[in-house]
């Protein structure tokens, strides 16, 4: 038996006295349930796997997975600690976040072997890379709630992709999750103009073209050099109503297109392209409600890196949106990932709620590819309202 919130009535008793203790001293207290501190929970599966614990469960598989046990320290009592946020009944059900960010960011360091470039850590994030200070803005609430709200289209458009990429032999370029993320983002937006640069195989050109049938509105104009792979021809003709493809350099033909609502770049791996786009394009043309910029944080793989895993051309935009912040404050670009690399906790959440929505991991790209997901996606004009 439990209450609306999820907590048995012997439990409430227990949270009413650490709550109590906690007007006036530091009890620290935690738990890993699944039900109530999802990131907390994914943080600690990630943290199993990297220390080579099996999913190998010796209670049931359901019993294994719930942990509805707290923790907390009664004798750690010090009066002249700040007080943290309470874990009463009624935070149980809204998650402290800053108390789980903390907690999830120090499990997620130990878990992933990469450069440590976290230095504050709160629901926004200030990242220093190199001599870049980006603030990185929380993401997963507004995605799964994106997540929850688009669940069945998405397994539709998901099973859609699928059948698509086997017929034209198609498994590779954006990663699956980052390229549901662009999805959710177009579909939520509901743009009028988007822009990709960079058609490549045409994998990400497919995943936006779904969002604007589905928001039966908008068209898609992609620039590139050239159709290098032949794929023209093999996209669904049902979608590409929506969608104008310009072949040449983009650094002639965008700047004449017009302006956009939306903008994702993966075009030329070069830092002169990024800084054109950034810092020349962005500058002399009205700036899109929302942008998203793919291969930025990259742990291994073909693409050149420096030593904290941020390719040359992601160093560009990141240096763009620091100086943005810098100059109109950190919520007037607010920017995010779901890099597994660099985020692994933001990507643990989204990966745990896909799960509990319903969607399988049967990647259509590559495992590694699909799990990497290097996009960074910022909103470049925020203050006009839609970002």
């Amino acid at each position: 038996k439990t209450d609306k919130e999820g907590v048995t009535p012997e439990g409430k008793v227990v949270l009413d006295w650490i709550s109590s203790k906690q007007n006036k001293h530091l009890i620290p207290a935690f738990g890993i349930a699944k039900s109530h501190f999802q990131e907390d929970y994914a943080s600690a599966m990630r943290f199993r796997k990297s220390v080579g614990l099996d999913e190998n469960w010796i209670t049931t598989k359901i019993t294994a997975l719930n942990n509805p046990s707290i923790f907390f320290s009664p004798h750690n009592m010090r009066k002249d600690s700040p007080n943290p946020s309470t874990i009463s009944h009624n935070i149980m059900k809204t998650q402290s976040h800053n108390h789980a960010r903390t907690h999830s960011s120090k499990m997620k360091d130990l878990a992933e072997d990469k450069p440590s470039i976290l230095v504050e850590e709160s629901p926004e994030l200030t990242l220093k890379i190199g001599n870049t200070r980006v603030t990185f803005t929380s993401s997963h609430t507004h995605l799964t709630q994106l997540y929850t709200k688009y669940a069945s289209e998405l397994m539709e458009v998901r099973e859609n992709m699928h059948k698509w990429a086997d017929r034209v032999n198609l498994h590779a370029g954006i990663g699956d999750i980052e390229a549901e993320v662009l999805y959710l983002r177009i579909r939520e937006l509901k743009p009028e103009r988007v822009a990709e640069l960079g058609f490549g195989q045409g994998m990400c050109t497919s995943w936006i073209l779904h969002a604007l049938d589905r928001n039966a509105k908008g068209k898609l104009f992609t620039f590139d050099l050239l159709d290098e792979h032949n794929r023209k021809k093999d996209m669904d003709p049902k979608l590409t109503r929506r969608w104008v493809l310009t072949l040449g350099d983009a650094r002639s033909t965008l700047p004449t297109a017009g302006d956009f609502d939306y903008i994702h770049s993966d075009a030329e791996h070069s830092v002169d392209f990024a800084q054109w786009l950034m810092n020349t394009y962005m500058e002399t043309h009205t700036q899109p409600d929302q942008m998203s910029f793919h291969d930025v944080f990259v742990k291994a793989g073909n693409l050149k890196t420096d030593k904290e895993g941020v390719t040359p051309e992601g160093r560009v935009v990141l240096d763009w949106i620091a100086a943005k912040q810098q100059s109109g404050g950190f919520r007037s670009i607010p920017f995010f990932t779901v890099a597994k690399s660099h985020f692994a906790s933001e990507y643990a959440t989204i990966a745990l709620h896909r799960t509990l929505i319903g969607l399988d991991e049967n990647w259509i790209t590559t495992k590694n590819t699909a799990l990497n997901n290097p996009s960074v996606f910022f909103s470049p004009n925020k203050g006009h309202g839609k970002g």
